[in-house]
């Protein structure tokens, strides 16, 4: 749980596998995918994190800090041991599958 009762969490360019994966199997119900414009991370009231929001790595960070534009382009460096060129990784991909941003505006 990630203590953060007032944002929307995304993923970016790519669904938290990991998570859908899980989340569907224990779940049959339908379920979409919702592609939204990538001008909502710098037009809205937005904080990155380069891990599972509710992993205690990404919490010891403050949302101050993960509001920041280099919060942002972290999402995309190597990441954990993961190297992004060693792993073929697309540019457009956050390095961390579970990297999302809390959007706390409407959308």
């Amino acid at each position: 749980h990630d203590h953060v009762f007032d944002a929307i969490c995304l993923s970016i360019s790519f669904p938290n596998y990991k998570m859908f994966y899980r989340c569907s199997n224990s779940n049959r119900s339908e379920w979409v995918v919702l592609e939204l414009e990538p001008s909502i991370l710098w037009e809205l009231d937005c904080a990155f994190c380069a891990d599972n929001a509710a992993s205690k790595a990404v919490q010891i960070v403050s949302l101050n800090k993960r509001r920041r534009a280099a919060a942002l382009r972290e999402l995309f460096m190597d990441y954990n041991g993961v190297t992004r060129s060693k792993a073929a990784i697309p540019y457009y991909y956050p390095t961390n599958p579970q990297a999302e941003a809390l959007v706390f505006d409407p959308i």
